[in-house]
């Protein structure tokens, strides 16, 4: 089945809604920004940008390649993506346990949302999770080249990313 809508909420709360918009849908790629500007709000542009590029790469978004300064071209990409959740998995926070950093960006998430719901698709995280091995060939590639914060577990970035994709 095909579904399709939009929503609009103004600066002034005021919001639009047509087409399908009651549906939860998995936000895959658009989590990307909303990650990135989690990273950039909690630890600022300097720290983030020691890990991640800002300029685009004119590729393709999982391509296995990094920028001259050996890290990803943007946080648009699989590569930088990746990156980003390294950060919020080990830069922010860090006493807080796996599982509990998961529930704290779901929480960002919710409160970047008005409080909406917000939920997790299991489905979608062991899939996407399944059908990985670029992406983990993307995190190695990385992990070589030194990209990943100090003492970060490439499963456990992994992981999160997944998760982060399958949050509906």
């Amino acid at each position: 089945m095909k579904y399709w809508g939009v929503s609009v909420c103004t600066v002034d709360g005021q919001q639009y809604s047509i087409g399908d918009t009651g549906i939860p849908f998995t936000i895959q790629s658009t989590g990307k920004p909303v990650n990135y500007a989690i990273a950039l709000n909690e630890l600022t542009c300097n720290v983030v940008h020691k890990y991640v590029g800002q300029e685009p790469s004119g590729r393709m978004f999982n391509e296995l390649v990094l920028d001259h300064n050996r890290k990803p071209h943007n946080p648009m990409v699989n590569a930088g993506a990746i990156v980003i959740c390294s950060l919020l998995m080990h830069l922010i926070k860090p006493e807080m346990r796996h599982s509990e950093k998961f529930d704290w960006v779901s929480n960002y998430y919710k409160s970047l949302c008005g409080g909406e719901y917000m939920g997790f698709n299991n489905a979608t995280f062991l899939s996407e999770r399944e059908a990985a091995d670029r992406n983990f060939s993307i995190a190695y590639f990385m992990k070589e080249n030194k990209c990943f914060p100090e003492k970060a577990v490439l499963k456990d970035i992994m992981d999160f990313y997944f998760q982060t994709l399958s949050t509906n």
